[in-house]
C-alpha cells in the first residue's frame, strides 16, 4: 500500500521521528514527526499468510514528568506487506529494510514463552543483522484475545484516533468481519487484523513517553577560577 517514499529519517532526543517523505503523484517533499512508529507481524501459517501492519502515532510535544501527560497523538496505519510465499526470506527482509528506513524499533508477534525457541525470530533477526538494523520484537501483550484487540481497533476507528486507508487489506477486512467470524481461529482468516491488533495492544498497554533526554557535562577542572 505504500504511497510514499521516506528520503530520510531522523531520532530527536526525546524519541520521536521524523520522516522526510516524498510523495509518488506530487514529487512533493515534506516532513512529519511521529512519537513512534511500531510494527505488528502475523507469522505464517499452513492456513494464513505472513504479514505485518506498520502505524505510527502522531507526535504531540515532549512530556514533562512533573506534569500530567501530553494528549495522545491520532495514530495511522503506515504500511503493510503481505506474503503469499511458502519461503519467508523475501518477508523477513522486507521487516528488516522498512524498519530500518522508518526507524521502527518496537516490533509486536506471538512469541513462545522462551523466544530462542521461535524460529521464525531466529531467521528474522539474522536478516535485521545482515541489513544493520536494530529491532527488537516484543511479545504480544493480547495475543490470546482476538476480541479484545478486535474491539480497540474498532473503538479507535469510532472515535477518531486511528486512521486506515481504505487501499489497504486490514481496511476490507474490518468492513467485512462480524462477530460470528470472531469463532475458529480468527486470526488465521483475519491476519491483518491480528498484526495490527498486536502493534495497536502495544500502544495501548506502552504508549510512547517522548521525555527529553537532558545530558549534564561536569564543569572544568578550573572552572572556579574563569
Amino acid at each position: 500500500m505504500e504511497a510514499f517514499d521516506i528520503n530520510s529519517a531522523t531520532k530527536g532526543k526525546d524519541e520521536s521521528i521524523t520522516l522526510t517523505i516524498a510523495d509518488q503523484e506530487t514529487e512533493v517533499h515534506g516532513k512529519r514527526r511521529f512519537a513512534d512508529i511500531r510494527m505488528g507481524i502475523h507469522w505464517g501459517t499452513s492456513k494464513s499468510p505472513a504479514c505485518f501492519v506498520v502505524v505510527s502515532q502522531e507526535y504531540t510535544g515532549s512530556h514533562n514528568p512533573g506534569k500530567a501527560e501530553s494528549p495522545v497523538g491520532k495514530r495511522e496505519v503506515m504500511a503493510e506487506y503481505i506474503s503469499e510465499s511458502l519461503g519467508m526470506s523475501r518477508f523477513y527482509s522486507q521487516i528488516a529494510e522498512l524498519a530500518k528506513k522508518m526507524l521502527c524499533r518496537r516490533l509486536y508477534a506471538v512469541l513462545p514463552e522462551n523466544r530462542f525457541e521461535c524460529g521464525h525470530l531466529q531467521d528474522l533477526e539474522a536478516y535485521a543483522r545482515k541489513s544493520d538494523s536494530y529491532i527488537y520484537v516484543n511479545e504480544a501483550n493480547d495475543e490470546n484475545d482476538f476480541f479484545l484487540s478486535i474491539s480497540r481497533v474498532k473503538d479507535s476507528i469510532d472515535n477518531g484516533s486511528l486512521l486506515i486507508p481504505e487501499n489497504t487489506v486490514v481496511f476490507e477486512q474490518l468492513s467485512t468481519i462480524t462477530r460470528d467470524d470472531l469463532q475458529d481461529s480468527p486470526e488465521e482468516r483475519f491476519h491483518c487484523i491480528d498484526a495490527l491488533g498486536h502493534v495497536l495492544d502495544g500502544y495501548y498497554r506502552n504508549p510512547p513517553r517522548n521525555y527529553p533526554i537532558i545530558t549534564r557535562r561536569r564543569p572544568p577542572p578550573d572552572w572556579r577560577y574563569n
